[in-house]
């Protein structure tokens, strides 16, 4: 796991370090790594609720950039959002606690906890 440059910070809550470790283990399964390329870096502009902002930083964003062997940008998401499900079913959260989003450069990887309801 790499980041774009020496800018990028990631101070990641503990469980979402661990979901892009396995990220990780994926992209090097196609021969890469994978490249944050945003995280707790404060000075990034993200949305006014952004959980790049939260502490630990709860959003990670990841490149989808064109590599060798790596496979184009709906397969990276699509293979991501997999990982996401075995990740939550492993730790018995919900899957819904991990949110992968498709934006048009990056993916926008977030651990987001959900409060629990009474009785589920």
């Amino acid at each position: 796991m790499r980041t774009k440059d020496n800018t990028v910070q990631c101070i990641f809550h503990p469980a979402l370090t661990a979901f892009l470790f396995g990220v990780d283990l994926l992209y090097r399964e196609w021969g890469d790594e994978l490249e944050i390329t945003s995280g707790s870096e404060p000075e990034t502009i993200h949305g006014y609720k952004s959980l790049h902002y939260a502490t630990p930083c709860c959003a990670a964003d990841i490149s989808i950039r064109i590599r060798v062997n790596v496979p184009e940008a709906m397969m990276q998401y699509t293979a991501i959002r997999e990982a996401a499900n075995i990740y939550c079913t492993e730790l018995g959260i919900p899957t819904d606690w991990i949110d992968i989003i498709l934006e048009d450069d990056h993916i926008h990887i977030e651990y987001q906890p959900k409060r629990r309801e009474i009785g589920n």
